[in-house]
């Protein structure tokens, strides 16, 4: 994820590059769709990615953040505690030094706590980032069902079959995912898992805000 406003400047100078290369790609090979695709396959999966960045720093930094920050993926089955860091650091409008400062450590440890592979996180210092940026940290212990699977991949694989239930109980979904070509149906899939893993997130935070309401 981007990090900070240099780190942003150069993604959008590179977004403003693929844009035009991808532009001229299609002028180029606009009457062969088979070239046109290895020209441009590519370039459009690096738009999509390097967009999606510049509009998750663009609102962080606009300070518009969901009441409950996710720290996991069950796609991936990876941590994103680094990533939930950086989003509330820059919703702050704060540096990495000035949180180093604020929870009295030095800006490499916040650098190490925001990276995407750092996983050795120790539940006193997170209590003293959220503390320092204004949240509050909650730890669930949450009951698996079914049989056991590989780590990370447990949520993963009933994520999965769910979403596949549910497309298939769907006539107009399951209709309309069987006359598509293949990569347009993982586009769909993925498109359907952004907007349940979205609804997730808001139902979770409605929960707690009701939790403390009644509490």
């Amino acid at each position: 994820m981007i990090s900070n406003e240099r780190q942003y400047n150069k993604s959008v100078k590179s977004l403003e590059e693929f844009v035009t290369r991808l532009d001229e790609a299609r002028e180029r090979y606009g009457d062969n769709p088979i070239l046109l695709e290895l020209q441009t396959g590519q370039l459009e999966r690096h738009i999509e990615e390097l967009a999606a960045e510049i509009e998750e720093y663009e609102t962080a930094r606009a300070g518009e953040l969901a009441p409950v920050l996710p720290s996991y993926n069950p796609r991936s089955g990876r941590l994103e505690i680094g990533r939930a860091l950086t989003r509330m650091r820059l919703s702050k409008g704060l540096t990495q030094e000035q949180v180093a400062e604020l929870i009295g450590t030095h800006q490499p440890s916040i650098t190490r706590w925001e990276s995407p592979t750092y996983e050795a996180y120790r539940l006193n210092d997170l209590k003293k980032l959220a503390n320092a940026l204004g949240r509050e940290l909650d730890v669930f212990f949450i009951e698996r069902h079914g049989e056991e699977a590989p780590k990370g991949q447990a949520r993963q694989k009933t994520f999965e079959q769910s979403l596949n239930e549910m497309i298939e109980a769907s006539p107009e979904l399951s209709a309309w995912k069987e006359a598509l070509p293949p990569e347009a149906r993982a586009e769909l899939t993925d498109k359907l898992k952004d907007v349940i893993q979205r609804l997730t997130e808001e139902a979770v935070a409605m929960t707690m805000h009701l939790n403390k309401e009644v509490g």
